[in-house]
């Protein structure tokens, strides 16, 4: 009975592996993972109250939560530098960047937020919403590690 019951058992994940879906993790504990460096693909200067070029260096990722740094330009020539938290999951990425804003000499705290999208498995489309020295900023850009 207890030849039966081991062989059975390994025909059974025989056909599941055989059968199962391409798409089905071999591992349901495995994580994506984000660590590395994620920049923004457009190369056209941002317009009025939005940002580009925005990037997200992961150094940290723990379970559900990467962090790391952020950076991006701004329209009228504000960089914003700071750090960045998001949560991952399978197809929705909700994300928070803090840090300083500078237009020339004069500096301002900044905040931004939005929801990353997986496009295929190396892009990114984020969408944000957020406040800099010149106001509010919104918009989208796609990262690529």
């Amino acid at each position: 009975i207890l030849a039966i019951a081991v062989a059975s058992t390994a025909c059974g994940q025989l056909f599941k592996n055989i059968l199962g879906s391409p798409t089905e993790p071999s591992n349901p504990t495995d994580v994506r993972s984000y660590l590395g460096t994620w920049t923004g693909t457009s190369s056209a200067a941002p317009v009025a109250q939005s940002c580009g070029a925005l990037s997200w260096k992961i150094t940290s990722q723990t379970g559900g939560q990467a962090s790391g740094e952020f950076s991006a330009t701004c329209a009228d020539g504000v960089k914003l530098t700071g750090t960045m938290t998001a949560t991952h999951g399978e197809t929705s990425i909700p994300w928070a960047a803090t840090g300083t804003a500078t237009k020339g000499t004069a500096t301002c705290p900044f905040s931004m937020t939005g929801t990353g999208t997986f496009q295929g498995t190396s892009n990114i489309l984020l969408n944000y919403a957020g406040t800099s020295c010149n106001g509010p900023v919104s918009g989208s850009d796609t990262i690529k590690r």
